[in-house]
């Protein structure tokens, strides 16, 4: 099934095609959404119920788990500290999507833009059967009523 992000309000959602039904057209888009935009857990920090539960069980040795730390940036100012923990953050929650051979590496790259709050991730699939680059805005505030 195909997610999109929303810049907007912070968020994805599914894509449906013109009859109304889910799109699965682009699974490469949504299997990077649901890595980036997971939240996963730190270590040691077992309670927070804020992130993916699925994390919690049947996780292989070796297996990475799904989801990223780029959550714990919601509130850090942009700088260029944030802007390589953020690079960081999805370069290691991509990892699994090169261990399951969909790319054999995704190039990251951070941009600020101040003037909007924003944080812009350009990710980029090297070596995909599939091309693939995408910018996600993260971080900033989303509007009250989403």
């Amino acid at each position: 099934m195909d997610l999109i992000w929303n810049p907007d309000t912070l968020a994805a959602d599914w894509v449906l095609d013109d009859n109304g039904d889910l799109s699965s057209a682009d699974y490469h888009a949504a299997a990077v959404i649901l890595c980036l935009f997971t939240n996963k857990a730190a270590a040691g920090d077992q309670g927070n119920l804020n992130t993916w539960h699925g994390n919690t069980f049947d996780i292989q040795d070796g297996e990475d788990q799904l989801g990223s730390m780029l959550y714990t940036l919601v509130r850090a100012p942009l700088t260029l500290q944030t802007e390589k923990l953020a690079v960081f953050y999805a370069q290691e929650a991509l990892r699994v999507l090169v261990h399951q051979g969909l790319a054999e590496r995704y190039d990251v790259e951070a941009e600020s833009d101040r003037l909007n709050n924003r944080l812009n991730l350009r990710v980029t699939a090297v070596g995909a059967p599939n091309p693939f680059s995408q910018t996600f805005s993260l971080l900033g505030t989303p509007p009250n009523d989403v």
